[in-house]
């Protein structure tokens, strides 16, 4: 007596059991992620937070120093879409930068820049133009005309005048 051969189109019996079970613990895994994912985002403002208070109280509220930890909370912000909470930290960076160490020093790109992408990101064109080409300015006299920085920071303006024709703003 010979078996039947198998049907390649029918499963298995104990197949959807696992299949469920699968999906349900990737579910649960994907859900688990988030939830701690949330937790670590509010502990790592929560430390940047602090970072920059004790900052303050160290080295007082204009001082240098306070710096690299607003930019660092304004980072995070940024990497969670709370544009409105970073923009005032970049502000406070860039003001501190500027009284200290000049106008034209090269610790003002990446906060220009953070400025930059922030107004273009909110169809504020004229003040985003202007944070690039101020960066391309310090740029150009601390790195040169042909550096990796100088050819991103010009892609940068390209890709906002771009953005600026195809909203119709120019």
């Amino acid at each position: 007596m010979r078996a039947i051969p198998r049907n390649p189109l029918v499963p298995r019996p104990g197949i959807p059991i696992s299949i469920l079970l699968s999906v349900f613990l990737g579910m649960m895994a994907i859900s688990w992620t988030l939830v701690h994912a949330e937790e670590d985002t509010r502990s790592q403002l929560a430390d940047a937070q602090t970072t920059i208070r004790r900052a303050v109280d160290r080295y007082g509220p204009n001082a240098i120093e306070t710096v690299p930890p607003r930019m660092a909370l304004a980072e995070l912000h940024m990497a969670n879409g709370d544009f409105p909470k970073a923009e005032p930290l970049l502000q406070q960076a860039l003001n501190i930068s500027i009284r200290v160490n000049s106008a034209s020093h090269k610790s003002l790109l990446p906060i220009l820049e953070r400025l930059a992408w922030i107004d273009i990101r909110n169809n504020r064109f004229s003040s985003g133009k202007q944070f690039y080409s101020d960066a391309i300015d310090i740029a150009r006299r601390t790195h040169g005309s042909n550096s990796t920085v100088m050819q991103k920071l010009l892609d940068s303006l390209a890709d906002a005048r771009e953005k600026e024709r195809q909203t119709g703003s120019l």
